[in-house]
């Protein structure tokens, strides 16, 4: 079955367009977020959250590849598992404050735009930095990968992804308390 003839199937709500997916695009799904997550439970809860997101939001039109597409949304999902998991690892419950004793802590005043004014600072200082440390700051920061991951992925020794990243991040911080921005 062809791509256009599974997406009038989801059209149609007709659930023969899911075992299609499955069937012509399944494996493929699963073993991206197999390649995030490193798990086969976890790869295959996302894949049904593909389903699920497909089948609750039908394409207008075909999209030209649909196995990139839903490649592209089994990828997306599995970043978001990965991300969620490593913030509950990363604070250990017992380092954690209830609510209510956060009451009398200092808030930090912000103004409407520092968001948008920090991130064009953010981007533009990356802009002026070599191709290599902006990958491996962005992969850090961005995707939160480890800085092993990081080598693994570029071709570098984990001690120079390393030097790399802390430079950047020092040459961030003084730029942009530089211009105005304390973090």
């Amino acid at each position: 079955m062809n791509d256009e003839e599974i997406v009038r199937l989801l059209k149609n709500r007709d659930e023969t367009a899911l075992t299609e997916i499955n069937n012509k695009y399944g494996n493929k799904c699963r073993a991206i977020a197999k390649e995030i997550l490193g798990s086969d439970s976890d790869a295959q809860e996302c894949f049904n959250d593909v389903l699920l997101r497909v089948w609750n939001n039908v394409p207008e039109k075909t999209p030209e590849k649909l196995g990139a597409y839903l490649a592209t949304l089994a990828r997306n999902d599995a970043l978001d598992k990965y991300r969620g998991q490593r913030r509950k690892k990363s604070i250990p419950p017992e380092q954690t404050e209830p609510l209510e004793n956060l009451e009398n802590m200092a808030v930090y005043d912000r103004k409407p735009g520092d968001e948008e004014a920090a991130a064009e600072k953010i981007a533009r200082f990356l802009s002026e930095i070599s191709a290599e440390k902006r990958n491996a700051f962005i992969l850090r920061y961005y995707y939160e990968l480890t800085e092993k991951e990081i080598g693994k992925k570029m071709g570098l020794p984990t001690g120079t992804v390393s030097s790399y990243i802390s430079r950047t991040k020092k040459a961030l911080k003084k730029q942009l308390q530089k211009e105005g921005i304390h973090v």
